[in-house]
């Protein structure tokens, strides 16, 4: 019979939870999840902006930039068991097929074609929600009505926020899991090139016989640099999904409810589900009188990275940093203004506006090229959908951090299984993309340690 193997997972969001669960529910492990912060209270909030006020020890801020040309911005994330999965409007995307056949192609990661991770989606315990015909809510309703090939979104929910946790909820009925919140990771103990477990922020020293990292994409980089590892492409490669966000004032209070209903993937330049537009049925204000449309390039060419200085770190993602990347947000800015100036859109409020001084939306279209480029930076936001710091691929592809199986290249026991991996960012929303690498991983590290 082969020896119970300890297993640390530092991080206890989306990736974590899900990576702890499955290898919990492998006899031959005994895992401990470590989470930063604290619990987050799996409740049956649909609106994420409810969930955001309630939890809000459980949300950090970060300062990052999002283009060259800005200083400072604020990038919210969860901090909390569940992580991003408990907090967040819950939209489940796989993403386009060609995405992970990129993976396989470009960047040789031979187990990540389309025909590899489908069985994976397929195999997960999620159940998927289709919003009804009453929890549509106006601006749901309307881009399904005004919006050519918009469908519903599918989401996370089952009576409840239907979280990563639920990947615990299984694993702990095996009693080999110890999930620990409040619990700091300052680095990985590496001794001869083997993890042999992690220290705590209190000097606390946990031994394992191996560590995986699920910090996410803007941490996990800190605690590899912490722990010793100097690999030149740690940090590098770093993306998210550049947004803006058109407004109107509704003629009604939007119903209580679920905020994110319906949302249609838009092809640019002769390239599949390259932009997103997503119908926000209200937008956190307390009125509820708010409506909007979040525009957002799902198909992403420009790379950040984030960089430390001492003691200061910098987060710069450099988005539409590629022209390629500015000729297409261009054209679907220009697109989603059109589809704003449909009847459906524009019945049910006073009239789309594009910046917090009500400009119309229709002014946009007036803009020339540079102009629009303009606009388009001083009002730029993001996903959170941070991803690339760390990614998959051969130990002679200089830019790879971890193997294609999450294993840290010249580290034994150690691997990474969250957003950190993804080569390139998929045309998705990333909850449900990161609970499948971090399965799939957790997979690979149990083969590996079969006798």
């Amino acid at each position: 019979m082969a020896a119970v193997r300890t297993v640390v997972v530092v991080g206890g969001g989306t990736a974590g939870c899900t990576v702890a669960g499955v290898l919990a529910q492998n006899k031959n492990f005994s895992v401990i999840l470590l989470e930063a912060g604290p619990l987050i209270n799996d409740n049956q909030e649909r609106d994420f902006f409810g969930v955001l006020k309630s939890q809000d020890a459980s949300v950090t801020h970060r300062s990052v930039s999002l283009t060259q040309t800005t200083s400072t911005d604020d990038y919210l994330q969860a901090r909390g068991l569940g992580g991003g999965s408990a907090i967040n409007a819950m939209v489940s995307v796989r993403g386009h097929e060609d995405d992970y056949n990129n993976w396989s192609q470009e960047f040789g990661c031979t187990e990540w074609s389309w025909s590899d991770v489908a069985p994976a989606f397929d195999a997960l315990p999620l159940n998927l929600y289709e919003p009804n015909d009453n929890e549509l809510g106006v601006v749901g309703e309307a881009l399904l009505r005004g919006v050519p090939g918009a469908q519903r979104c599918a989401l996370a929910w089952n009576n409840g926020r239907q979280s990563a946790r639920i990947f615990l909820d299984v694993a702990q009925q095996t009693g080999a899991l110890d999930v620990r919140t409040g619990a700091v990771v300052s680095r990985v103990c590496i001794k001869d090139g083997n993890a042999t477990g992690v220290e705590l922020s209190d000097g606390t020293v946990i031994v394992a016989d191996d560590v995986v990292l699920c910090s996410g994409a803007l941490a996990t980089p800190h605690v590899l640099w912490a722990s010793g590892c100097q690999h030149s492409a740690i940090g590098r490669g770093l993306q998210d999904h550049p947004a803006v966000m058109f407004s109107t004032t509704l003629n009604k209070p939007a119903a209580q409810g679920f905020v994110v209903t319906s949302h249609a993937s838009i092809a640019l330049d002769g390239v599949l589900d390259a932009g997103q537009m997503m119908a926000y049925n209200h937008l956190g204000d307390a009125s509820r009188t708010l409506g909007g449309l979040g525009v957002a390039l799902t198909h992403v060419w420009s790379r950040g990275h984030i960089s430390v200085d001492g003691a200061s770190t910098r987060v710069q993602f450099n988005m539409l940093s590629d022209s390629r990347d500015r000729h297409a947000m261009r054209e679907l800015v220009r697109l989603a203004v059109v589809h704003t100036s449909t009847h459906a859109m524009s019945a049910i409020g006073a009239g789309w506006t594009c910046d917090e001084n009500a400009r119309p939306c229709s002014e946009l279209l007036d803009m020339s090229d540079d102009e629009l480029d303009a606009w388009v930076s001083s009002h730029l936001g993001h996903q959170s959908h941070a991803v690339g710091t760390c990614r998959m691929g051969s130990a002679q592809d200089p830019n790879a951090v971890v193997s294609p199986h999450g294993q840290v290249h010249g580290v034994s026991s150690l691997w990474v299984a969250d957003a950190s991996v993804f080569p390139r960012i998929p045309r998705a929303n990333t909850n449900l993309p990161v609970t499948m690498v971090a399965a799939r991983i957790a997979n690979f590290i149990s083969e590996s340690a079969r006798p």
